[in-house]
C-alpha cells in the first residue's frame, strides 16, 4: 500500500495467455503502474466540514458590505442546506428537485446536471451525502451578487443492500457559486481531478445499466447491447469470487464497460497503452478522525479488446477476485511480496485449484525459464520485459499461491495474506508464524515447485 491509502500499484487485468506476446506483461502493468501513481493520491486534504453540520441554522445573510469571511461563514451552512435537499431528491427520484440548486438560465449545465442524474439513478445511487472540503473561498462581488468556489466531497453508494450500513466512497467536486437576492445557487461543476481518481464515469458519460443479483454493471449508451451479457458474466464472476470473501462480502459489484475514449478518460487514468483490458481500482473515504478507509473497488473493462466470451470471462474473474480480497485492506506501506500476493491469489481466483498442469500460462512460464536465468524472485514486471515475461510473471505468481495453499491450506495462506498483503507486515516474520519456517526456505521450495512444474 502507499502511504496514501491506495495499493501503491493497480491491480491490474491478467496479460493475455495466447502465444501473441505484444500484447501482454510488461506493457500492462507497467503503463498502469504508471496510472497508478496519478490515482493513489485519492483523499481529500483538508479537514471536512460534515453533511450533519447543514442541520444547524444557517446564519443571517450577511449586508453586501459585509467581510468576505463573514459571507463564507453564511453561504457553507446555506450551501449544504441546499445540496441535502437535493441528495434527499436525488434518492427519491424527484428530478426537478435535483436540478433546483443550478442556475436555471445555463441551459448546458441543467442538461449536463440532468444527465448526471439519469446516470446515478440508472447506477441505483442510494447514498450521496455532500461535505465542504476546507471553507468556501469568496471570488469577487458584482451588484450585490456575491460569487465563490466551494470544495465539495460527495459520498456516494451504488446498489447498497443496506444504505444505512453503506460506507460511503468519495469523490471531490469543486464547484463555483453565486449568491443574490434569490439566495444560493450552483453556477459551475467542475470534473474531479485526476489526483483525486477523477473523472468518474457518471461525472463524464452518461450511463446505461442492468444488475443483478451481486452485481450492476453500467455502460455509455453505444455499449447498451452488451449489457446482458455482462451481467450474466458478473454474475457467475462474483458467485465464484464470493467463495473467498474471507474479511467482508463484497455487497455488490460495480463494473462499468468502456471503449476507447472512455477508458482513457475515466479515473484519471490517461492514455495507459493499447495492452490494458481492464483494472479494479480500490477507492476510498475519510473517516471523521481524518483518516483514509478504502470502502469500495471499482472494475473497468475495455470491451472493445476483449474479442471473447472466454477472454471476457476470464477478465472479470481475476478483477473481481481483487475486489474480494483487497476490499477494506488497511494503510500501509508496500512490501515486496505485494505482487505475486495479489495478482496470483486474483489468478488463482480466476482459474480454481484444477492441475498446474492444465493452467493456461504454464508453456509462457516454461519458455520464460527456458530462456532466462530466473533465481526464484516473486517480482513484478519490469518495464523492460517483454509480453512472455509479463506473462509468466503473472504465472510464477499463481504457481507461488498455488503452492502455499497445497501445502499449507487455505486458511494458512489468507492468514498470511492478511499479516503481509493487507496488513504490511514483513514476510520473515508471518512466514515463521505461519508456516513454521522462514520465508526464505518457504521461498525455496516455491522455486523448486515451480521449475518441476514448468
Amino acid at each position: 500500500m502507499s502511504a496514501t491509502g491506495l495499493p501503491y500499484w493497480l491491480p491490474g487485468v491478467p496479460p493475455k495467455r495466447s502465444k501473441w506476446g505484444r500484447r501482454v506483461g510488461l506493457m500492462l502493468m507497467v503503463v498502469v503502474l504508471a496510472a497508478g501513481s496519478l490515482l493513489v493520491g485519492a483523499i481529500i486534504g483538508r479537514t471536512p466540514v460534515q453533511l450533519n453540520e447543514a442541520l444547524d441554522p444557517v446564519p443571517p445573510r450577511p449586508s453586501d458590505s459585509a467581510s468576505d469571511r463573514e459571507w463564507e461563514n453564511y453561504v457553507g451552512p446555506a450551501a449544504l442546506a441546499l445540496l441535502k435537499r437535493q441528495s434527499e431528491a436525488l434518492l427519491k427520484g424527484d428530478e426537478k428537485g435535483w436540478l433546483a440548486p443550478y442556475d436555471a438560465d445555463d441551459k448546458d449545465l441543467i442538461k449536463e446536471q440532468r444527465d448526471r442524474y439519469a446516470s446515478l439513478r440508472n447506477l441505483q445511487v442510494t447514498n450521496w451525502q455532500y461535505r465542504i472540503d476546507g471553507t468556501p473561498d469568496a471570488r469577487s462581488k458584482t451588484g450585490g451578487v456575491h460569487k465563490f468556489d466551494i470544495d465539495l466531497v460527495v459520498g456516494y453508494c451504488f446498489g447498497a443492500s443496506d444504505p444505512k450500513a453503506c460506507l460511503p466512497t468519495d469523490v471531490y467536486l469543486p464547484t463555483k457559486w453565486e449568491v443574490g437576492a434569490d439566495g444560493p445557487h450552483i453556477t459551475g461543476v467542475d470534473e474531479s481531478p485526476a489526483n483525486q481518481a477523477g473523472p468518474r464515469p457518471f461525472e463524464v458519460s452518461d450511463l446505461v445499466a442492468e444488475s443483478g443479483d451481486r452485481v450492476i454493471v453500467a455502460a455509455p449508451p453505444q455499449y447498451k447491447n452488451r449489457l446482458s451479457q455482462a451481467v450474466d458474466v458478473a454474475e457467475k464472476a462474483a458467485e465464484n469470487a464470493d467463495k473467498y470473501a474471507r474479511w467482508q462480502k463484497v455487497d455488490r459489484y460495480v463494473v462499468f464497460l468502456a471503449g476507447e475514449k472512455e477508458f482513457s478518460q475515466w479515473y484519471g487514468t490517461g492514455d495507459i497503452g493499447q495492452n490494458v483490458v481492464g483494472f479494479a481500482l480500490p477507492l476510498g473515504s475519510m473517516s471523521e478522525k481524518g483518516v483514509w478507509q478504502q470502502t469500495g473497488i471499482e472494475v473497468v473493462m475495455h470491451v472493445e479488446r476483449l474479442g471473447n466470451r472466454e477472454e471476457f470471462t476470464s477478465t472479470m474473474r481475476h478483477e473481481f477476485g481483487h475486489v474480494v480480497t483487497l476490499l477494506g485492506s488497511a494503510d500501509v506501506q508496500p512490501q515486496p511480496e505485494d505482487f505475486f500476493l495479489n495478482e496470483g491469489i486474483a489468478e488463482y481466483i480466476d482459474y480454481g485449484d484444477g492441475p498446474v498442469s492444465r493452467y493456461p500460462r504454464l508453456s509462457n512460464v516454461t519458455d520464460y525459464l527456458s530462456r532466462s536465468s530466473w533465481n526464484g524472485s516473486l517480482e513484478g514486471v519490469k518495464k523492460t520485459d517483454d509480453g512472455l515475461t509479463g506473462s509468466a510473471k503473472y504465472g510464477i505468481a499463481f504457481m507461488a499461491v498455488k503452492y502455499l495453499i497445497d501445502t499449507y491450506g487455505q486458511d494458512k495462506f489468507f492468514e498470511f495474506y492478511q499479516k503481509v498483503g493487507r496488513e504490511g507486515e514483513a514476510a520473515d516474520g508471518v512466514s515463521s508464524a505461519t508456516f513454521g519456517e522462514s520465508w526464505t526456505n518457504v521461498q525455496k521450495k516455491i522455486e523448486d515447485y515451480v521449475r518441476s512444474s514448468a
